[in-house]
């Protein structure tokens, strides 16, 4: 329900919930699609976690290094080694 409200946590939970199946069967295009939507409204892990489904191709075919910049500018220190290693 607070994924459907907009509460951002609750978007990145909802998509951890459809990457693991817990609760639901697992549906990597809703996991990507709600990770996707927590990282837009400014979520740092989200952007992390959707640049980690574009890279492996999980639920989408999108931009890693797009998702992997914008989790580094939004102070997700880890995601610097991933850029670096898919923009060499």
């Amino acid at each position: 329900r607070l994924a459907d409200t907009g509460n951002v946590q609750g978007m990145y939970n909802l998509a951890m919930m459809y990457q693991y199946g817990f609760g639901t069967d697992e549906d990597p295009r809703q996991a990507y699609l709600w990770y996707r939507k927590a990282a837009e409204a400014g979520d740092a892990d989200a952007m992390y976690a959707a640049g980690q489904c574009a890279e492996t191709g999980y639920g989408t075919d999108g931009e890693a290094a797009e998702w992997y910049r914008r989790a580094y500018e939004a102070g997700k220190t880890e995601a610097a080694a991933d850029l670096e290693r898919l923009t060499k």
